[in-house]
């Protein structure tokens, strides 16, 4: 099975986490000449990904952090933690994270709770005194309540908020950061 047909068959059914690294291991050979599966992977993320970091996210999270607060970043991804942290180092985004965890780390996908506990683990923060802040309201926000974090939906669209929601919404990074600091202020 090549690579898009791997992905698409875990984001068409309910089969196990893709993992990058493990379809790399799986067909080492054809890689060999690449170094380590570690390197490889780096090489595919360099020559596919374009990001490009939301306007004041950089401000956002050096607040957060020089809040006290404990940062961790959890994606759904076929690439594995190091190689989103790296990007994220890239855009100088990664100083205040404790942890950067992709399903592809431990082949469990949001909205399942357990790659959210897995996040908690990692800081040692009961779910209960737990922000979770997503995009995606079934992955991110249902997931994150699910586990027993407060979620906070990351939403600039102008379509409906459920008024009965476990969660707080914010539009934009600056709007985070006064959430945040009302809720600490509290």
């Amino acid at each position: 099975r090549n690579l898009q047909e791997s992905i698409d068959h875990v984001h068409d059914s309910n089969a196990a986490e893709f993992t990058l690294a493990r379809w790399l291991a799986d067909n080492r050979e054809s890689f060999a000449r690449h170094g380590s599966i570690h390197e490889l992977e780096l090489a595919l993320w360099d020559a596919a990904a374009r990001l490009e970091p939301m306007p004041g996210v950089a401000h956002a999270l050096r607040m957060l952090a020089e809040a006290g607060l404990a940062l961790g970043c959890i994606s759904n991804a076929v690439f594995s933690g190091p190689v989103l942290q790296s990007e994220l180092k890239r855009h100088g985004l990664a100083n205040g994270l404790v942890f950067v965890l992709s399903s592809a780390d431990i082949e469990i996908r949001k909205p399942d709770p357990r790659i959210f506990s897995a996040g908690l683990s990692k800081v040692g923060v009961s779910a209960s005194s737990a922000w979770f802040v997503g995009d995606s309201w079934s992955a991110d926000i249902q997931g994150a309540a699910a586990a027993g974090l407060f979620p906070v939906w990351f939403s600039s669209s102008e379509g409906s908020f459920p008024s009965d929601s476990p969660c707080a919404r914010v539009e934009s990074w600056p709007n985070l950061c006064s959430l945040v600091a009302h809720s600490l202020a509290a």
